[in-house]
């Protein structure tokens, strides 16, 4: 058997692009039309209030702020956290039993389920207005469609996310961070009180009713590995370069670009293989390229999300000659549920065996591929027979 040329690359891991907020306009800053009243939440481009109405009491109608507006003052309202918008919601009236406003829009792209996100908002109670009471249970509720509410009573489901102390940040912004794995592919968020008066602690003190600010909403994932690849190999076989990876979890992937090189420098795209999107068990793919350098070849993998997000493998090398020296070749590997071969003779005999030498597998015929999806992950031995009685032997990881 002459020598088969393999490279094999270590764990090799895609940098990931910075994470995208996923709530569009968190900080308020776009709208529809500047507001002039109050229960104008729908002009803050996007949001939303969860009842449909905007005209005030008996009904729930959170409020929007721009500081080119014209909103009145009663509710103390405070310069932005940032920029020149905000949003101003109740949580609590002391009149109206069990009144409640929330604000809600739909995210940017579904959460992945499994994921961690990180959550961040600023809150404040601004400048003692009409409402200057405090409360807890400010909450988030992430949810897979739009919540309803009936004017203006709770919506009583449990959030995610929620303070569970009486939050009081007279005349000041406090920022908050929360962390967070997805179990469901939520679509919206929803901010508000989700208790009833029962269920929620109210100040001593103050006017009114409590009400609350909020600016600069942020829902990102913690780093994110858009694909986290195990390995990235390629052979030479017959002057023909054969790349193979395996990746074990995908997010948002919507294809691989392979790109080639004869300097390691200047890259060029030599294929598009489509990606799996989500995924959270071993892919692999492999690509054939039949126009190759003499001498050394250089590879590497280009990442692209849904989003136009891309990300690089390192590189690897292969060396081409115009001689056609090799005759076996077994792929993919890392292998899941078949085997491939290629040989410069007919294959008249497979014999698989595990890493205690027994066997576990024997094929006889014309053999080109092999199911071994009753295998368990591990190392195999191959011993390949072919027509002029030699015997020809690789291994291979079998990975799912």
């Amino acid at each position: 058997m002459n020598k088969l040329y393999l490279l094999f690359t270590a764990l090799v891991t895609l940098n990931s692009a910075f994470s995208q907020n996923l709530v569009s306009n968190g900080d308020f800053e776009v709208y529809s039309i500047l507001p002039n009243n109050y229960g104008q939440s729908n002009r803050a481009s996007g949001w939303n209030n969860v009842n449909g109405i905007y005209s005030g009491p008996p009904f729930a109608s959170p409020d929007y702020y721009n500081s080119a507006g014209t909103v009145p003052t009663s509710f103390g309202p405070i310069a932005p956290f940032a920029g020149q918008g905000q949003l101003g919601f109740a949580t609590f009236i002391f009149f109206i039993p069990n009144f409640r406003e929330y604000v809600s829009t739909t995210l940017v792209s579904p959460l992945v389920v499994g994921m961690q996100y990180q959550v961040s908002f600023a809150l404040s109670n601004g400048n003692n207005g009409d409402y200057s009471k405090s409360t807890n249970n400010i909450g988030i509720r992430f949810s897979t469609g739009p919540l309803s509410q009936a004017v203006n009573q709770p919506i009583l489901v449990n959030p995610q996310i929620e303070i569970t102390a009486i939050t009081y940040n007279y005349n000041f912004w406090q920022t908050y961070t929360y962390f967070f794995t997805a179990t469901s592919a939520y679509t919206r968020i929803t901010i508000g009180n989700f208790r009833d008066d029962a269920n929620t602690l109210v100040s001593p003190t103050g006017a009114s009713g409590a009400y609350y600010f909020i600016d600069d909403i942020v829902v990102q994932s913690v780093d994110p590995l858009p694909i986290e690849l195990i390995s990235f190999t390629g052979t030479n076989y017959n002057n023909m370069n054969i790349l193979q990876w395996a990746t074990a979890s995908e997010i948002n992937n919507d294809f691989f670009t392979l790109e080639k090189s004869s300097d390691a420098k200047t890259f060029q795209p030599i294929a598009t293989i489509k990606g799996a999107g989500n995924s959270t068990t071993v892919l692999n793919y492999s690509f054939i390229d039949e126009s190759t350098f003499n001498g050394t070849n250089y590879y590497k993998l280009k990442q692209t999300d849904f989003n136009g997000a891309t990300s690089h493998s390192e590189i690897i090398s292969l060396s081409s000659s115009s001689k056609n020296d090799f005759d076996f070749l077994v792929y993919p590997n890392p292998a899941t549920n078949t085997i491939n071969f290629q040989s410069a003779d007919p294959l008249t005999q497979i014999i698989i065996t595990n890493v205690f030498g027994q066997e576990v597998q024997t094929i006889s015929g014309d053999i080109n591929s092999v199911d071994i999806s009753n295998l368990p992950n591990g190392i195999y031995l191959i011993a390949a027979s072919t027509n002029k009685q030699q015997t020809l032997k690789t291994k291979i990881v079998v990975s799912r």
